[in-house]
């Protein structure tokens, strides 16, 4: 599988000013003036981020402070080289509680995020979502010192999953004294009711040589309810639909007003060709239940999932009782509580050590996204021509008008409430190492880690879809309804209507409804040692290196209920997974090597490369490289331009997830009758055979920082990143 990806990235840093409630006691932040080096995620050389050759994008703490921000992510959704990951748009709650990071749109996976230069431990939530990304979320803001983002061009300099870039955060280590922050904020609609609290502080010990700091963060977020109903544009219900059998002329793409459910309804959509097709069940004016006709849309069919409706179609509707809204929910309640120290202590001027524990929970409880099909399987359900409440419903004109093998009904089960996902997540991990200098430019550091995050989830009142099918097979036996099958009726099936209106007992939603249960457990361990230097100077000055190893162990758990592994719940927890392991070994070189100086048409032209070896137990071996080009051609004019071939291996969910299909429709049970459809539908899983997937990334661009204008430095840069054997 090839994925091209182009586009334009534009960059300023000038005077930002904004307003938020903020309450501090003391806070120093590092000035310009005061920093003595910068370290920029797209190269292991320390070098400014507009100087270097890769798109490089800073941003600092007073940033983050301005825009009132409670999660590294809030953030990086305002950047437009980020797709947002926690907005309606992205689908709002798929990763409840988790703040991912996704450059140029090639999701969070293709991402790599760091801090201080460290991986994190990967989140997964079972049964979908992250799929083994980093969370941001998990950083206390008020120690951030900075953000530093490269798009593209990294895998060389920092290793796998750096296919669209580097986030890397920092922290303020020269944080002093105490400072505390507080703001409490709510949509107009008086949701979303959103608390954030942070407290952090720095000192120095042992005379100086030691220094340590330590933030805490607590942020509570209330969520909102179902859009359409509390928002008057929700009910508009805008959205970007896609037609494939589109009536021709017509466009591929529309965005319209009225976006609902073109092929299912609340009470039941006949589907089935013939002259009952297109008749809905709504509830009767007696409180029975009757048919009606249904008002089709501007565009679509009965095989399309959506369709964009005329304002005359959705009163039709809405008049004859028809409930075809996508109820979405736009934010999840959120609860969470981070905390980071760092704890530094110099033995001697070239050498110092330091320790990094982090702790954070998070628990996030939002309504999944509308349920289109109560089934579980397949566009719609089957329901026999003797079903009790579908003959009950009909006309006897219209029973007699009913196929041998029943009819095929577009449901969606809204009235039987939505599905709820809470999830809880701990991370903890430890970072320890030492870093120091020696000679006149040569600087060294060793790092090692432990982590640990844990994912529990519950998805409760979700269909078991074996009993959901066999309790809307309803027959009439001894006078009274009942499910057909015998075996289910000794096992407590209760029969329910879902034509027109939900009709079931406590003891019928209570045989089909039911809680789905996982947990997810990833360890990283992680050694690394890097070393920098220059070595010698040639005719345009000093030459840079850069070289160091990682070794990193990597496991994965996942235990699910049997319902689940069976995937028997409409929406569940996945498949259960035994530990898995793998272990990474990396080896990289990196150079800047000065080629032309102080020359009429260059003030500075400098070579950027880099090559990276890594070896994966599980899916082999694979080269990366750079190679970087940064020309000053004049005062405030820099061009700059890289190619490079990054990598990203597949995780452990990719490899070892277990093959499992999609739940078959069950055969009618009658003989000699010809089911509608019995297809088993798609099989998703794992596969060990895997290999990295390989990108080619080329960038070029212009940096102007005119002399004219104190503080604004622009940049625009063109890339294209192809990805080939796209996992």
């Amino acid at each position: 599988m090839r994925q091209v990806v182009r586009g334009i990235g534009l960059a300023a840093a000038g005077v930002c000013v904004t307003s938020s409630v903020a309450f501090a006691q003391a806070a120093d932040y590092p000035s310009p003036g005061d920093l003595s080096e910068v370290t920029v995620t797209g190269s292991r050389i320390e070098r400014s981020g507009f100087t270097a050759p890769n798109p490089t994008l800073v941003l600092d703490a007073k940033l983050l402070e301005q825009r009132a921000t409670v999660n590294v992510g809030d953030l990086l959704n305002e950047v437009p080289a980020f797709r947002g990951t926690n907005t309606p748009a992205a689908g709002g709650i798929g990763n409840p509680g988790v703040v991912l990071a996704d450059l140029r749109g090639l999701t969070a996976a293709r991402t790599l995020v760091l801090l201080e230069r460290n991986r994190l431990p990967a989140t997964t939530i079972p049964g979908g979502g992250s799929a083994g990304a980093t969370d941001l979320g998990v950083i206390p803001t008020a120690l951030i010192g900075n953000i530093e983002v490269v798009t593209g061009g990294a895998s060389a300099a920092y290793g796998s999953d750096a296919i669209a870039g580097v986030v890397n955060v920092q922290l303020n280590e020269r944080l002093q004294g105490l400072k505390a922050n507080v703001q409490y904020g709510q949509t107009r609609y008086g949701d979303a009711q959103d608390l954030f609290a942070s407290l952090a502080g720095g000192m120095s010990f042992g005379g100086g040589r030691g220094h340590v700091i330590a933030g805490l963060d607590f942020n509570r977020n209330d969520g909102t309810g179902e859009f359409n109903d509390e928002r008057g544009w929700g009910r508009q219900n805008y959205a970007n639909t896609q037609f494939p059998n589109r009536p021709a002329g017509a466009a591929a793409n529309v965005i319209a007003p009225n976006t609902l459910f073109g092929n299912g309804t609340s009470g039941g959509l006949i589907r089935t060709a013939g002259a009952l097709q297109g008749l809905a069940f709504v509830p009767g004016a007696s409180g029975g239940v009757t048919t009606t006709t249904f008002s089709r849309g501007l565009y679509g069919n009965l095989n399309t999932s959506f369709d964009a409706f005329s304002d005359s179609a959705v009163a039709a509707n809405a008049a004859a009782g028809i409930g075809q809204l996508n109820y979405q929910q736009l934010r999840p309640e959120v609860r969470r509580v981070n905390f980071l120290a760092k704890a530094t202590y110099d033995i001697s001027d070239s050498l110092s050590v330091f320790v990094e524990p982090l702790v954070s929970q998070t628990r996030a409880e939002g309504v999944l996204l509308a349920r289109r099909d109560g089934s579980g399987a397949g566009p719609a359900l089957t329901l026999a021509s003797d079903n009790y409440y579908l003959r009950q419903a009909l006309t006897v004109a219209q029973q007699a008008l009913v196929p041998v093998a029943g009819l095929s009904i577009a449901y969606f089960g809204s009235d039987f409430g939505p599905s709820v996902s809470t999830l809880t997540k701990d991370l903890v991990r430890v970072l320890a190492g030492a870093k120091g200098s020696f000679g006149e430019s040569w600087k060294w550091d060793l790092t090692l880690q432990d982590g640990r995050n844990t994912s529990d989830r519950a998805i409760s009142n979700t269909f078991n879809n074996t009993n959901f099918r066999y309790a809307i097979d309803a027959v009439l036996l001894s006078g009274a309804p009942a499910c057909r099958n015998a075996t289910a009726r000794a096992a407590g099936c209760q029969p329910i209507n879902i034509l027109g209106k939900l009709s079931a007992s406590p003891d019928a939603l209570a045989y089909v409804l039911g809680t789905a249960t996982g947990r997810s457990v990833t360890q990283l361990q992680d050694v690394s040692a890097n070393l920098q230097g220059e070595p010698f100077s040639n005719w345009a000055g000093p030459v840079s290196v850069g070289f160091g190893a990682e070794r990193r162990w990597e496991s994965l758990s996942t235990d699910t209920d049997a319902l689940s592994q069976s995937n028997t719940w409409l929406s569940g927890t996945g498949a259960a997974l035994p530990k898995v392991k793998q272990n990474v070994s990396e080896a990289y070189l990196e150079t800047v090597v000065p080629l032309l100086k102080d020359l009429p048409f260059a003030r500075a032209v400098d070579l950027n490369a880099a090559v990276r070896r890594t070896d994966y137990s599980t899916s082999g071996a694979v080269t990366t490289w750079k190679g970087g080009l940064s020309w000053e051609a004049m005062q405030g004019l820099r061009l700059r331009s890289t190619l490079s071939r990054d990598i990203r291996a597949p995780n452990l969910i990719e490899l070892f997830t277990p093959v499992s299909p999609s739940l078959p429709l069950p055969l009618d049970p009658r003989a000699g009758v010809t089911p509608i459809t019995n297809a088993a539908g798609v099989t998703t899983g794992g596969n060990p055979a895997l290999e990295p997937e390989k990108s080619d990334t080329f960038t070029v661009g212009a940096v102007l920082q005119p002399s004219f204008l104190d503080g604004l430095r622009f940049s625009a840069d063109y890339y294209r990143i192809e990805i080939e054997g796209a996992i």
